[in-house]
């Protein structure tokens, strides 16, 4: 019996970006994910936690957004 990751049928992200072009990340064989929200997820934390400031899913959510845009 072949063993499925769940990710690999999925079309879209948790913040609604599509699984297109240049906005794959792969990671292994099955796995997924959304470059810009990878991106995102990474800008946001490094220049929030330099700040002091709290991360917030409205701040990875914009940057992802921008970032969604100039991949697509």
């Amino acid at each position: 019996m072949s063993r499925r990751n769940g990710n690999t049928g999925k079309t879209h992200c948790i913040r609604g970006h599509q699984f297109i072009g240049a906005n794959i990340k792969a990671q292994g064989d099955r796995d997924r994910r959304c470059r810009a929200c990878e991106c995102a997820i990474s800008a946001v934390h490094n220049w929030l936690r330099r700040k002091g400031v709290p991360i917030t899913e409205a701040a990875i959510k914009e940057y992802a957004d921008r970032k969604y845009a100039t991949l697509v």
